[in-house]
């Protein structure tokens, strides 16, 4: 037994040394030139030595094969090079000594931060095979001298910044993979020779600025399994192609185009197809959706927001059963598809059904809530009054709900506990809010019932949804008190609690580890002071506390906010200086900042506005206003074997998203929530449901702020409204105000101003709404086209005031001026050098002949002789005109 034992691991011991001597044969020595090359090249990276798992532990004492991150062949050769996610930004361009690494067959540098062209050299490693550069940061035209590595299998260039058009790549024969997605690449593809790629079975050119028709060959190619050429500008009609019967192509997406005319029947009868994305593009035409589905094999489906006219109001049969994912958003459907008859549940596979944005009237019918495949439902935007039967337990495997923009009324339904986002604003419910334990406690990250007519408080068992993100019940009717536990909530991000009748004093319980990026609690009748604890909401960037009856000083402890965007304190009854911010307290992010009505005096804080850099970048003359990201947020839904993806804003939802398939049971999900926010612009008030990334204002209008108006205001390069109307501001007008070349709305009325208005402003081709009356302001009004365009009310009441559109004419100096002149006060030169001239002249003349005599004789002689000949000359004319 003992022998045996021994004999046993006398065969493991052996089995081990061959298999080392095995991996160092098989891996190969470092050759000394290729150990040098790498070197040279880790000392020539710039990266992130604390955030390196690879380059960092390279020693050149070591084996150079055995490094992370580096493979070499039998004989030394580094072949496989894997730098990705290593933090790297910067030091790779023509001069690097990776050029040199002549065997390389592998390269991949993705998830890093170059930041710089790409480099030209990359012809010189023609051995390569597997080439990527996926979010690597590089930027500029991809050369031509990529289609010189002939051998290439697999290329990735995905979600950089990538322009121009895209290079041949007609040499590369052995190409199956190609990945240029996420770029900024331009032109037209007819120029690609797609034939000559024959292995290609991947293709992806997602999210760039193509355009154009598309070549009938790419579609031909006959190995191609998937097509990815969505949100793009190609245009043209897709037309019928009979190769495509023999086609292997299994998944199909042009969504984002403006791609028309009628849909290729072709199309739907591809065997080989399964996913078909054609949505936001503009075909057009009639489309029987159930015949379509008969002769197809799809399982993902989406043809929303075209102008098609679909009939999907007959049975559809067993052959839907196969069907995971439909969208049909926007499509002018009228009546509520029955897609589940003649199915059993068992074989029922619909997962992802979205019908938002049509005509569909009348009842949900039960089916919906009954089907234990369904995990996200959107039936936002319809006509839809009534849920048929009680929403009391609908299939544990929903977890998406969006009814929001329909006409549901009467009782708000009970909650199914395994909702994780729950969306029913914009909507006719009339009851109180009831959350029994069992239907919060759990998944719910996202509570969505703005815009209804909800009654009564807000119930505390809400709290028991210990995974909520995102609680809005703005604009109902709610009131009572806000619960504390609200604030204590550790996950809450936002909590939106806007135009409703909430009253009693902010609960001063916010968690010190509160995460709350937006709190919005406009136009409620709130009382007593902000919360010392709310300097706990550290990430904090959307703060609206205005429209209520809050009776503070400035909330000085929220000065270390380094991340706030938007602060709107306006028609409250804070008062005081603002005097506790310094050059140490700074608010770089702050784009939009409202104070209007309220009682603060004294200064504005020159220091503080210095610190404001969001609305001191100028804004790309080229770029046009675009919505901000959106927040983020993750939730992690339970029972289900697919994921699915929700759309970013209501722009891409226009597009749908495809879905992805994980064969998981936990997964996580992402979702995105649109913050808003109410501003006063132009005199009216304006509820941002975005806060645009280049929208900028500031209002501190009806406050006793005083002094003169700060120079810094001119810096404010981004800013789009500025009124400091109704205060106590003396002095000049800043002519730096000029420099706001982005300002359309100014009002500086009902204050201390004096002095001329700056002809700069003339220069403010944007300014639309201009308001400086009530002030001490005088001289011409500045003339300039855009000046033209204001009406008298825009000037009024400022006496010293003349010129259009004002009837005081500034041609004539009014009496007021002269004597102003002579009192000491103001010296018109213009007259005074004049008078001063002729007095003068007028010396040098009369005082010799009063003084000298000899002057005064020799003047009188000269003079005398001078008018006599004059007059002689003149009498002697007129003899002669007599004769």
């Amino acid at each position: 037994m003992m022998l045996s034992l021994f004999s046993w691991l006398f065969i493991l011991l052996l089995a081990t040394i061959f298999f080392e001597i095995n991996v160092v044969v098989v891996s190969g020595r470092c050759l000394s030139d290729q150990q040098w090359f790498l070197l040279q090249l880790k000392n020539r990276l710039d990266f992130n030595s604390s955030s390196s798992l690879k380059l960092v532990k390279w020693n050149q004492s070591t084996n150079c094969c055995m490094w992370e991150g580096v493979t070499c062949d039998a004989e030394g050769h580094v072949t496989d090079l894997d730098l990705s996610n290593e933090w790297i930004v910067g030091g790779i361009d023509n001069s690097s000594s990776i050029f040199n690494l002549q065997h390389l067959q592998s390269l991949n540098l993705a998830n890093n931060h170059f930041n710089s062209d790409f480099p030209s050299r990359f012809d010189k490693l023609s051995n390569l095979t597997h080439l990527n550069l996926s979010h690597a940061g590089f930027i500029g035209q991809i050369p031509e001298v990529i289609t010189n590595l002939t051998q290439l299998v697999s290329l990735d260039f995905s979600s950089n910044s990538f322009s121009g058009p895209i290079p041949s790549f007609s040499f590369a024969k052995n190409l199956t993979h190609l990945n240029l997605a996420h770029n900024q690449l331009t032109g037209s593809i007819l120029s690609i020779n797609w034939s000559s790629l024959s292995k290609l079975e991947y293709i992806n050119l997602r999210d760039n600025a193509l355009s154009g028709i598309l070549p009938a060959t790419l579609f031909e190619i006959p190995s191609l399994q998937s097509l990815v050429l969505s949100q793009n500008q190609f245009t043209g009609e897709l037309h019928e192609t009979p190769e495509l019967a023999s086609s292997t192509l299994q998944s199909l997406e042009l969504d984002g185009n403006m791609l028309n005319g009628s849909l290729p029947m072709c199309l739907f009868r591809l065997q080989s197809l399964h996913v078909l994305i054609l949505s936001s593009n503009n075909f057009s035409g009639p489309l029987n959706l159930s015949s379509i589905l008969h002769e197809s094999n799809l399982s993902t489906l989406d043809l929303s927001f075209n102008n098609l006219s679909i009939n999907a109001t007959i049975s559809f049969g067993t052959y839907f059963a196969q069907m995971h994912t439909l969208k049909l958003a926007s499509c002018s459907l009228k009546r509520f598809p029955n897609f589940c008859e003649g199915i059993a549940d068992e074989i029922f596979e619909l997962s992802i059904l979205d019908l938002s944005a049509n005509q569909i009237d009348g009842e949900i019918p039960d089916w919906v809530w009954e089907k234990s495949s369904l995990s996200y439902l959107n039936l936002s935007h319809n006509f839809l009054v009534n849920l048929k039967g009680p929403l009391t337990a609908p299939s544990p495997s929903l977890s998406v709900l969006d009814l929001r923009g329909n006409k549901l009324q009467g009782q708000l339904p009970n909650l199914s506990s395994y909702l994780a986002y729950v969306d029913f604003s914009s909507n006719n419910f009339n009851s109180v809010i009831q959350f029994s334990d069992i239907s919060v406690k759990i998944n719910s990250s996202f509570i969505l019932l703005s815009n209804n007519n909800l009654q009564g408080g807000i119930p505390e068992s809400i709290c028991h949804a210990t995974n909520l993100q995102v609680l809005d019940l703005s604009n109902n009717s709610l009131n009572g008190a806000i619960p504390q536990c609200l604030n204590e909530m550790e996950s809450l991000k936002v909590l939106d609690l806007s135009r409703n009748n909430l009253s009693g004093n902010i609960s001063d319980k916010f968690s010190s580890n509160c995460s709350l990026l937006t709190l919005n609690l406009n136009g409620n009748h709130l009382e007593g002071k902000v919360p010392r604890s709310l300097a706990n909401c550290a990430i904090l960037e959307v703060l609206d506390l205005g429209n209520n009856q809050i009776s503070d000083t400035f909330p000085c402890h929220l000065k270390n906010m380094s991340n706030l965007k938007v602060l709107v304190l306006r028609y409250n009854n804070f008062h005081g200086l603002i005097n506790c911010l310094d050059e140490n307290s700074s608010w770089p992010p702050l784009q939009i900042v409202d104070f209007a009505s309220n009682h603060f005096r004294g200064e504005l804080p020159y220091h503080w506005l210095q610190s404001w850099e969001a609305v001191m970048v100028a804004l790309d003359e080229n770029k046009v206003l675009v919505f901000e990201e959106d927040i983020h947020f993750e939730f992690e839904i339970e029972k289900s074997s697919e994921t699915f993806c929700l759309p970013e804003s209501e722009e891409a939802c226009k597009g749908g998203v495809r879905p992805v398939t994980i064969i998981s049971i936990d997964f996580f999900q992402g979702i995105y929530y649109r913050y808003a926010a109410t501003i006063t612009i132009k005199g009216s008030e304006t509820r941002l449901v975005k806060i645009l990334s280049l929208l900028t204002s500031i209002d501190f209008s009806c406050n006793k702020f005083e002094g003169q108006i700060p120079e810094v205001l001119g810096e404010f390069k981004a800013l789009y409204a500025l009124n400091l109307s109704h205060n106590g501001f003396t002095g000049l007008i800043p002519s730096s105000l000029g420099k706001l070349q982005h300002l359309e709305s100014l009002d500086l009325s009902s204050n201390n101003l004096s002095g001329e208005i700056p002809q700069q402003l003339a220069d403010l081709n944007f300014l639309a709404v201009l308001n400086l009356s009530h002030n001490q302001l005088k001289g011409s009004i500045p003339s300039g086209s855009q000046f033209q365009t204001f009406s008298e009310d825009s000037f009024k009441d400022n006496k010293g005031l003349c010129g259009i559109p004002l009837k005081e004419n500034c041609s004539v100096v009014p009496p007021s001026e002269y004597k102003h002149s002579y009192d000491g006060t103001h010296i018109d030169w213009n007259f005074l050098s004049v008078e001063l001239g002729f007095v003068f002249g007028l010396g040098i003349v009369i005082l010799p002949l009063m003084l000298c005599k000899r002057w005064r004789v020799w003047y009188y002689k000269h003079t005398d002789g001078l008018l006599s000949k004059f007059f002689s000359r003149l009498n002697q004319g007129s003899k002669n005109r007599g004769r």
